[in-house]
């Protein structure tokens, strides 16, 4: 795939974005420490720009058009960047809440959009899994930009510093976005407008949006599992914090670069048989996690279920594009189930993990979870079946 303006516009708003909502996740709850907010406080009002994220998912696909892509993708970066320097601004927990709400509204906008219209104008099928392949490497490439830049500016300058750092970040994205490729205009789908009731049945009953949709939440639910727990677990048997956070780091290393990996491999190998593969070495590796308590084990572990997601997002992403019949439901309209998916998986992945913990124990929790997921996917992939031969691509290609 050719470099060109188009392409370094479609990923560096990706980046941009990330990049400041990386930032963002790390610096709110210390800071809302520092403040002296107790902890259940920290906890409801660090979730809100997540929920609020989940309810506005579909809506911002619904509201996606290409000709509109460049104004949402901007006014998004620029709202993200005025409330970057509002948070230090905030008198109180009413006050920070509604900062987060925002922030989760304009996150769930930007973020659906550039998956939107990534899709809409993604180039020729033959170049398709690389370009996707690079596109999930831009999504991890950017959190790692934030939580690394913006941890160092904070540490350095203080929370002004990092705050500060996650609005520029959030700024950049808004003359990429004005370098966005242009998307022709999408055929209709089938039978309505895709913002209308009965568009949104079509949606829901495309088996290739369904699958995509099943593959994200659990994908992002075996994440979040390790994510929320592995920490007190590594603790509890002795390891140290510096460790815990080089296992994370390497986590999301070796996750972005196997990203970019993916698509040559995926080229050769279906997408649904390396899914079905992948999830099952994921949760493999998750439930022999309690079988190990010392330093090397866990990371090799970890390391094998970084790669393991690397490749089923990658192949899941693909599948959105390839499965999802563009004739039946808008890009905009898969993008937001899509993404809504996975911040489902992020809202109940801690508070089923919290409730199997509390009754079995933190080791069987590694144990049970991981296996209930992929017994679900194989349940439910069945159940939704295979997609139906897909139209035309609906939107042409720029980047």
């Amino acid at each position: 795939m050719r470099l060109s303006l188009a392409s370094v516009a479609s990923y560096g708003t990706v980046i941009t974005a990330n990049a400041a909502e990386g930032t963002l996740q790390l610096l709110i709850p210390p800071y809302l420490e520092r403040s002296g907010y107790p902890v259940a406080t920290i906890g409801v009002l660090y979730a809100l720009s997540f929920a609020t994220a989940l309810v506005c998912r579909v809506p911002a696909g619904i509201l996606y058009r290409g000709s509109r892509a460049r104004v949402l993708v901007a006014g998004a970066a620029s709202v993200t960047a005025g409330l970057a320097l509002l948070y230090l601004q905030a008198p109180g927990p009413v006050a920070f809440g509604a900062l987060q709400i925002v922030h989760g509204a304009a996150y769930a906008v930007s973020t659906t959009v550039t998956l939107a219209h990534f899709l809409a104008t993604i180039g020729e099928e033959a170049t398709r899994g690389r370009a996707l392949a690079y596109f999930a490497s831009a999504l991890s490439a950017g959190f790692m930009l934030g939580n690394s830049l913006g941890g160092l500016v904070a540490d350095h300058w203080g929370f002004g510093g990092g705050f500060s750092t996650a609005a520029l970040l959030a700024l950049l994205g808004a003359p990429l976005a004005g370098a966005l490729p242009a998307a022709s205009a999408p055929p209709q789908p089938a039978g309505s407008r895709p913002g209308s009731g009965r568009g949104l049945r079509y949606a829901f009953g495309d088996p290739g949006l369904l699958y995509a949709g099943l593959v994200a939440f659990l994908l992002n639910f075996l994440y979040h599992v390790p994510g929320t727990f592995f920490p007190l677990y590594a603790l509890a048997v002795g390891l140290g914090l510096g460790e815990v956070g080089f296992i994370r780091g390497a986590f999301a290393l070796t996750n972005t670069a196997v990203r970019g990996l993916s698509g040559l491999v995926l080229e050769r190998v279906g997408l649904r048989p390396t899914i079905a593969v992948g999830l099952l070495c994921h949760a493999a590796a998750l439930a022999l996690l309690p079988s190990f308590q010392t330093f090397l084990p866990l990371l090799a572990l970890l390391l094998f279920v970084a790669c393991w997601r690397a490749v089923v997002l990658v192949a899941n992403t693909i599948g959105l594009a390839e499965e999802v019949n563009p004739g039946r439901v808008s890009r905009g309209l898969a993008s937001g189930v899509f993404n809504a998916a996975q911040d489902l998986a992020g809202l109940v992945a801690p508070a089923i993990g919290g409730a199997v913990a509390a009754a079995l124990g933190l080791e069987n929790l590694f144990r049970v979870l991981p296996i209930a997921a992929v017994m679900v996917y194989f349940l439910a992939s069945r159940a939704i079946g295979h997609p139906q031969p897909a139209a035309a691509p609906a939107e042409s290609a720029g980047s």
